[in-house]
């Protein structure tokens, strides 16, 4: 048989030909479907180690790409580890009105602090206990991260830099919902300034051993 005839299309076709135009629009909205993309937003939020142990919620403004500024509400959950991400779907650019628009990504830094140090889940800082305290033992009030306070058992001849350890008190895991520990170490503040009768009683102690 003969081979099927050629056909070779000029642009100008479009115009005398609407079944052309019309076809050739849909393929190039086709490819202009394929090729806009509204892009994921991602940016960084710095937190205190407090807010991380407490949790935080907060009203974030984004500013997108087509210049509008989106005004989010973010729930940052208690115990979240620096560098955890936070995905809000939908919350990203939405320039192309034809295509789902992107994610709101938000990288969580969680601040280095002076007093607490984190380990994991627990919590780890210093408690400071007098001599006399320390030799006899006592129950101090201890203001934790989150500006409560909690009872502190200090058992008799506690040692410098002993560890107490406070089960349940340090944050919470993201992935389990339990808590890690909150872990003192002692501090034993010896006087610098003692009365007379206060030396004197020292030496009757010292005396006696």
């Amino acid at each position: 048989p003969p081979p099927p005839p050629l056909f070779f299309f000029q642009p100008e076709d479009a115009i005398r030909d609407p079944l052309w135009s019309r076809g050739l629009g849909d393929v190039y909205k086709r490819q202009y479907q394929r090729q806009a993309v509204n892009h994921n937003i991602t940016v960084q939020y710095e937190i205190s180690l407090e807010d991380a142990y407490t949790g935080l919620e907060k009203r974030m403004d984004i500013n997108l790409a087509n210049g509008v500024v989106r005004s989010v509400n973010v729930k940052i959950p208690p115990g979240v580890n620096d560098g955890s991400k936070l995905k809000f779907a939908g919350l990203g650019d939405n320039s192309h009105s034809s295509v789902p628009p992107g994610d709101l990504i938000i990288v969580v830094r969680v601040l280095s602090s002076s007093k607490w140090h984190r380990q994991n889940n627990d919590l780890i800082t210093t408690i400071k206990v007098g001599a006399i305290d320390a030799i006899l033992g006592c129950e101090v009030k201890f203001k934790h991260i989150d500006k409560q306070f909690i009872s502190v058992k200090i058992p008799a001849g506690t040692q410098p830099n002993a560890k107490i350890r406070l089960k349940g008190k340090g944050l919470k895991s993201t992935r389990t919902g339990q808590n890690g520990n909150l872990i003192l170490l002692v501090e034993i503040i010896i006087p610098s300034k003692l009365k007379k009768e206060q030396i004197e009683l020292y030496k009757s102690i010292r005396d006696m051993r």
